[in-house]
């Protein structure tokens, strides 16, 4: 037991330095990094939170009050150490060397490369034995969201108590904290196998609405834009809202050329002012630089591809308004009226594996007037609302956060109307293969986190990047941002999307089970309201809710209205509370969020800080 008077390491040294670059580096690993599990928002670092961790879990060597015990386990930990530093056999025998050991191994150990590593894993978790041999620690995280500081807690042998008041965080924190421990390696090749399975029935109940071209082609992203019409009383052309028009801008090492370079065009009738999408590819440019970019939106103000008139953003808004988000397209007969206009089709070439541009064609819009007519009959045919049409709450968050709340400034009053008819369908189709076909509740709660994860890729808010040629998800920020072009994604075809997503989770898998980690306790509660028996708490670590930056309820509810849909709750023994709109908990959820309502008053900065102060002294006076 370490003495009340003996400070921790973390009160007087930490290799900051070190920490911060490790930190820094793990925004770019993906692979089986728990954090691609499933999006949550504002993640801690895994290598801050086990560096911090341990330097609170461990008592300063150097202080006096430190334990003889501790001191002398904690050189036969580090001398006994397979690969250790030579330099580390002389510095341990004083005690500030053995502080300085313990740092060296601290920043060391937040290297990603080393969180798995056995010999790694043996020392920490021998180091946090010997400064607790009596009982293992328990850490509580009241705040957890993404689960980086229980699952840290668990790598370094500790026991964990993970909550959150999010239904969809408690999910996350289940699968990470819970399900992967308890059944390990064999979980990975369960899901992957399961996730083919959904696919290839998915996949026959999906196609005819994600029709291949004559030659064999199969679509991977059908490319989009809003559309306004220009005021301008000699005019009336109808203008779709593009970013720029190049799909395609991949670079040579000459800077100024290009290797590929895919271009659409607008021609225009002059007419009946009709406009239609062409694409140019590099070879038909006049040479290899580019020369002919541009753009018909630009600061929310439209610009005429006929006249040149320009729309100013109010037009513009109350226009899409006008059309409710404008992401629907309006076809009869095959043929489109109205609505977003489909731009082009990017296909994985059959014979190269490469992506190829092609023009809309009838069949496109065949298939999408399918998609339309089946959600419609389903509607009908349903007494419980299979899709979401959950309101989206107008208000601003606060003045750093927008939330979904920029959706309703073109007319998105509900969530249904953040994805297109055909996206809907498919997120729906894939919910229901699953919930059908799958009997195992722990490969089911999996895959539906897959179907989640999937979500936040089909929204009318996803965005192409041409210089990697690849998508953009829905939350590149901590809100929905207005994409005035989209792009449309196609959830399962070879080696992409749906089975992509399944790979990286069955990494994050065998990520996980390689740092041979316990189970921890999940429960969905309500920080100011601790479940947990009075003198139980002896470590308390969390990362409280960013006070308005990060209005995590309201983001959470893109993922929300589709898990609500297809969670068995009595089965998957997850909480999904709904409130009276049926949306996860706003009233509660430690924010200043002037959106929500407590008491009839809005939630303010005094609603946040009073309620962190509850949730401080309800766990300190356990």
């Amino acid at each position: 037991m370490i003495p009340k008077e003996c400070k921790r390491l973390a009160e007087v040294d930490f290799p900051i330095a070190e920490v911060s670059k490790h930190s820094a580096r793990e925004k770019s690993i993906r692979h089986g990094h728990p954090s691609t599990l499933h999006l949550w928002w504002a993640r801690r670092p895994l290598a801050a939170c086990r560096a911090m961790l341990m330097a609170l879990l461990l008592p300063d060597p150097g202080d006096k009050y430190c334990p003889e015990e501790f001191k002398q386990k904690a050189r036969q930990t580090l001398l006994g150490m397979h690969g250790r530093p030579m330099k580390w056999d002389k510095l341990l025998e004083k005690d500030e060397g053995l502080r300085k050991v313990i740092l060296n191994f601290i920043a060391d150990f937040a290297n990603w490369d080393n969180s798995s590593n056995s010999d790694y894993l043996k020392t920490a978790r021998a180091l946090v034995k010997a400064a607790h041999p009596e009982d293992v620690p328990l850490v509580v995280d009241p705040f957890s969201g993404g689960g980086s500081i229980p699952l840290e807690a668990l790598r370094l042998g500790c026991d964990a108590f993970a909550s959150d008041l999010n239904p969809v965080a408690c999910l996350i924190l289940k699968v990470m904290l819970e399900d992967i421990p308890r059944y390990g390696q064999g979980l990975a090749q369960q899901l992957k196998v399961a996730g083919i399975r959904v696919k290839e029935r998915a996949l026959k109940e999906l196609e005819e609405y994600y029709p291949i071209d004559a030659n064999g082609n199969t679509p991977i992203a059908y490319f989009w834009a809003r559309t306004v019409r220009c005021e301008s009383p000699a005019c009336g052309a109808e203008i779709p809202l593009m970013r720029t028009n190049l799909l395609a801008k991949r670079q040579n090492k000459n800077r100024n050329k290009f290797s590929k370079l895919v271009s659409l065009h607008l021609k225009v009738d002059p007419k009946s002012k009709m406009v239609t999408p062409e694409i140019k590819s590099l070879a038909e440019q006049k040479n290899s630089v580019m020369e002919d970019e541009f753009y018909t939106v630009k600061g929310g103000k439209a610009i005429c591809p006929s006249c040149g008139k320009v729309l100013s953003d109010k037009q513009v808004r109350a226009q899409l308004t006008a059309q409710r988000g404008g992401s629907d397209t309006y076809i009869s007969q095959g043929e489109r009226r109205g609505g977003a206009m489909l731009l082009a089709v990017a296909l994985r070439d059959n014979k190269t594996g490469g992506i190829t541009y092609r023009s809309p064609l009838k069949l496109d819009y065949v298939a999408i007037e399918k998609a339309h007519i089946y959600l419609q009959k389903l509607i009908k045919s349903r007494g419980v609302a299979p899709l979401p049409s959950e309101p989206i709450n107008p208000v601003r968050p606060s003045p750093n956060a927008r939330g979904v709340s920029g959706a309703t400034r073109i007319g998105i009053t509900d969530f249904g109307r953040l994805f297109t008819q055909r996206q809907k369908l498919s997120l729906h189709k894939l919910s229901t293969v699953v919930t059908e076909s799958v009997n195992e509740n722990v490969i089911k709660r999996l895959l539906l986190l897959a179907v989640s994860k999937q979500s936040e890729r089909c929204t009318s808010f996803v965005t192409w990047i041409n210089t990697t040629e690849a998508p953009r998800g829905t939350f590149a920020r901590q809100a929905l941002t207005i994409a005035w072009d989209f792009v449309e994604l196609v959830p399962l075809t070879i080696n992409e999307e749906f089975i992509e997503l399944i790979d990286a989770m069955a990494e994050v898998i065998k990520a996980i089970t390689n740092a041979a980690i316990l189970p921890a306790h999940v429960e969905q509660c309500d920080a100011t309201k601790s479940v947990l028996p009075d003198s139980s708490v002896p470590i308390w670590m969390t990362d409280p809710p960013y006070y308005d930056a990060v209005p995590y309820a309201d983001l959470s509810d893109v993922f929300y209205i589709w898990l609500k849909r297809v969670i068995p709750i009595n089965q998957l023994n997850v909480i999904f509370k709904d409130t009276d709109i049926g949306l996860t908990p706003k009233e509660q959820e430690c924010t200043w969020n002037r959106a929500h309502l407590v008491n009839g008053k809005q939630k303010s900065p005094e609603t946040y800080e009073n309620t962190l102060a509850i949730a401080f002294n309800t766990t300190a006076a356990l």
